[in-house]
């Protein structure tokens, strides 16, 4: 509903004008009468003004000075003059102002005022309508210099070309890399196809409320480039909670200021991967890595005393705590982990099997992350080295009832726990040997097979989105909605509307 007052010295007049129209039919909502310009002006302050019906000669402050201070107040307001017999040159500067017509004060007719209500609305409507193609078209001329600019700053970045835009290597910005915290977890519960869709929100999200630019640098990495300011830190931190609030998530930020782009880069990666020493969820600032060469020999040294009857918790907490003090590079502490275990297993002659289960270690996002991973496979790998020789099903067996059991409970509640448990393996194991058999992660094969099912049910039932969403396995239907979308190149309307016609 569009707002309106009216404003006359006359009460009879003013009582007269609210009485002459069915305010709410016409889709307006009256929100107040006054005597003159000034009471007027102060009461629609802090609101809202649309449509304003004034007359012009009134005390204290008269209906042209109240049109003119009302536009510049609401630049698009409509006002409606009214004027006696003898009121032509004021009439006539009110409509140089930009009013929409005027009204003879002593011949009001209710038609007569609802015509000129009538067009107010309408010309109000058709602003409107204009107003958001030109705010199309210029997000749609933004959205093509912002993805040309992200295109051109990943060539820098990445493939050391030059940058078109010359000024961006001059301005001192802040850099933000963000990472996704507990990322194997979410990606076992809802797959590959959300990670990517995720990652897409966030940006949305970013540049609804933010200057600057962003892009992804790996599945669940994420770029945040902005100019920097007395405030810039205390941005970061409120979009760091605003995405973790919005989309349910645990995020990881390295920060790093400067004028050298490529720099800023490498040093908010760096401050991000620190994450690995102080915790997930923290804003982390730049510091280097210790270096590790003289680190490798010392550690060849243990390693090279270890025995498979050393105590492991004793000697994990050593380890641990070694890592904690001297903060190497990340990937190098979890090729160390790899080559401990190498060495643990290496005495009783299986270590290729231990080797397809590395895969995990890499996963570790905290070095306690890592030592509790090192434990859980040692745990495992013993474990299946006792049940092999009585192991219920080879190999294939193994996936074939691992798949034939996803195929009989996929529109249903469904668990990476739930299969593995069905097939009597760990659910870590589980995961590792589906990926290797079947070329996809567990989530990204029952997302697939969800979808499959949704597909059928549109193309030959009549049941709404909501019932096929629930039918296919989806809980949430706006996220089954998007998901559709994503990987069909249609909503699921579309996609039932075309394939009726094709039949």
């Amino acid at each position: 509903m569009y707002n309106v007052i009216i404003v006359d010295d006359e009460p009879v007049i003013r009582c007269g004008l609210k009485s002459l129209c069915n305010w709410v039919e016409l889709n307006l909502n009256l929100i107040g009468d006054y005597p003159n310009g000034e009471e007027a002006l102060k009461a629609v302050e802090n609101k809202q003004l649309d449509i304003l019906i004034t007359d012009i000669k009134m005390p204290l402050m008269d209906g042209i000075t109240l049109t003119k201070k009302a536009l510049e107040l609401f630049p698009h307001l409509k006002v409606i003059l009214i004027s006696s017999y003898n009121d032509f040159e004021y009439v006539r500067e009110g409509l140089k102002l930009g009013a929409v017509d005027y009204l003879l004060k002593h011949t009001l007719e209710p038609e007569e005022i609802k015509q000129l209500v009538d067009r107010c609305t309408k010309e109000i409507e058709e602003e409107n309508k204009v107003k958001k193609r030109l705010q199309l078209y210029d997000r749609t001329v933004e959205d093509k210099e912002r993805k040309q600019l992200e295109s051109s700053l990943k060539r820098y970045l990445f493939n050391y070309e030059e940058l078109e835009d010359r000024h961006w290597l001059a301005i001192q910005r802040t850099m933000v890399y963000g990472m996704i915290d507990h990322i194997e977890e979410l990606i076992q519960h809802s797959g590959q196809a959300y990670l990517i869709l995720l990652m897409e929100q966030i940006k949305e999200y970013y540049y609804n409320f933010m200057d600057g630019i962003c892009f992804s640098v790996g599945e669940s990495e994420i770029i945040f480039i902005m100019e920097h300011g007395r405030e810039t830190f205390l941005q970061v931190n409120q979009l760091k909670e605003h995405l973790e609030k919005q989309f349910d998530i645990s995020l990881s930020f390295g920060i790093h200021t400067g004028s050298n782009i490529r720099e800023c880069y490498e040093k908010s990666r760096i401050a991000c991967h620190y994450r690995f020493y102080e915790g997930v969820g923290c804003i982390h600032t730049y510091k280097p890595f210790a270096m590790v060469e003289n680190h490798l020999e010392k550690l060849d040294v243990l390693i090279d005393k270890l025995e498979p009857s050393v105590d492991i918790d004793h000697f994990l907490s050593c380890i641990e705590r070694r890592w904690s003090e001297q903060r190497l590079d990340p990937d190098a502490i979890r090729q160390e982990a790899c080559r401990i275990l190498c060495k643990l297993f290496s005495e009783k002659g299986n270590a290729y099997s231990l080797l397809e289960k590395f895969e995990v270690l890499k996963q570790a996002e905290t070095v306690s992350q890592l030592i509790h991973k090192m434990h859980q496979l040692i745990k495992e790998y013993e474990d299946t080295a006792k049940l092999f020789p009585q192991q219920r099903f080879s190999d294939n067996q193994l996936i074939k009832h691992a798949i034939v059991y996803i195929h009989g409970h996929y529109t249903g509640e469904l668990t990476l726990q739930d299969v593995a448990n069905h097939v009597h393996v760990s659910k870590n194991y589980f995961s590792i040997f589906f990926k290797k058999q079947t070329g996809q992660n567990f989530s990204d094969y029952v997302t697939q097979l969800r979808v499959q099912k949704a597909k059928d049910l549109l193309k030959d039932t009549e049941l709404k989105v909501y019932e096929v969403a629930a039918h296919s396995g989806f809980n949430d239907v706006k996220y089954f909605s998007k998901l559709f979308k994503k990987m069909t190149g249609l909503s699921p309307v579309d996609y039932r509307l075309k394939k009726k016609s094709i039949l």
